[in-house]
């Protein structure tokens, strides 16, 4: 058997194509412009730097066979030793206070998550 920690890393971030969101965004951001931004990568925590941009997600419902897009939030960002950018759709934010606390609250999460594993290891180990 093999013990896998899920932090649940990504699931911890505002979900991009969340619409309340969406909204709030674009009383202030235009669609389709391209902003300095952060958001945290979620394989290594740390906050990266980028472009966050509102942008139709251009999805289609093949069961309805309809156009069921609707507006996302893309994160653009340059990945280590690569020219070509990376283009996500992913929560960012312009303030690097908000980005700050939001990788905070992720890593007293993962410490909380390690605890718990740790506390399990060592409940298993004296049986």
């Amino acid at each position: 058997m093999m013990l896998h920690v899920n932090f649940g890393i990504n699931s911890s971030l505002p979900h991009p194509g969340n619409q309340e969101l969406v909204k709030r965004y674009l009383q202030i951001f235009k669609e389709n412009e391209k902003y300095d931004a952060y958001s945290i990568d979620g394989d290594t925590l740390k906050i990266i730097k980028g472009k966050g941009f509102i942008k139709n997600n251009e999805s289609w419902d093949n069961h309805k066979n309809e156009d069921d897009s609707e507006n996302e939030l893309f994160f653009e960002f340059f990945q280590v030793n690569s020219k070509i950018p990376s283009r996500h759709n992913r929560w960012w934010t312009v303030s690097w206070e908000e980005v700050k606390t939001k990788q905070l609250e992720i890593i007293n999460g993962c410490k909380i998550k390690l605890k718990e594993t740790f506390d399990y290891l060592d409940l298993i180990s004296e049986e």
